[in-house]
């Protein structure tokens, strides 16, 4: 146990904080009991070193009622190969951002993660949205339309409107999250929820 908390540099009472964390949720407790230091804020120099799609989905999944601490399992809950999972993992350790205990169980660093208000439109985050638009090419077929929402509008628009949108979609991205964080009884799902604003029009 010392070798780990010295490595990752987390002292015992923070790993038992961080325990019973996973405990409220094992226990299906609402996130909105859990107070806002829980929360792991990712600055965008740490997120530009994971923005690869399935960084976020496997800290994610990790707060989810049924997680299993096995590169094996994890690998098949979210589609990817294990050495790419066993990748990512070594990183998000190494950036502390997963805690492994002395039983080898995995801890996320927040109850929830978010992502910094810093450079919403960086290169990490639209590499990201690029890859989530290919894996939703090849991942989404008819039977999936039960628990997924594909829409969209075509909209003529006032070019000094498009500030003020965009201001809307990210109150819209925060008010939807709070949501299912206060609503969620039991996480057993990891769902990525994206929002495409752009012009059709060429200037």
């Amino acid at each position: 146990m010392e070798k780990i908390y010295a490595k990752l540099n987390v002292t015992e009472s923070s790993l038992q904080k961080l325990k019973e964390i996973h405990t409220q949720l094992k226990k299906r407790n609402s996130l909105k009991h859990l107070e806002k230091s829980n929360t792991l804020i990712i600055e965008e120099k740490i997120f530009s070193q994971i923005n690869d799609w399935y960084y976020l989905a496997i800290l994610e999944l990790v707060n989810t009622v049924d997680f299993q601490s096995n590169t094996e399992w994890i690998a098949q809950r979210i589609g990817l190969d294990k050495l790419s999972v066993q990748a990512a993992l070594d990183k998000l350790i190494h950036l502390e951002l997963i805690v492994v205990s002395e039983e080898g169980e995995f801890f996320t660093a927040g109850s929830h993660i978010v992502l910094s208000n810093d450079a919403e439109m960086s290169v990490a985050r639209t590499i990201r949205q690029k890859q989530i638009l290919d894996l939703l090419k090849l991942r989404f077929t008819e039977s999936d339309q039960v628990n997924a929402s594909l829409d969209s509008m075509t909209v003529a628009i006032d070019k000094n409107l498009i500030p003020e949108v965009q201001q809307r979609i990210s109150k819209f991205k925060k008010d939807l999250k709070n949501f299912i964080i206060k609503n969620s009884q039991e996480m057993d799902n990891v769902c990525e929820v994206q929002v495409n604003f752009i012009k059709l029009t060429l200037d």
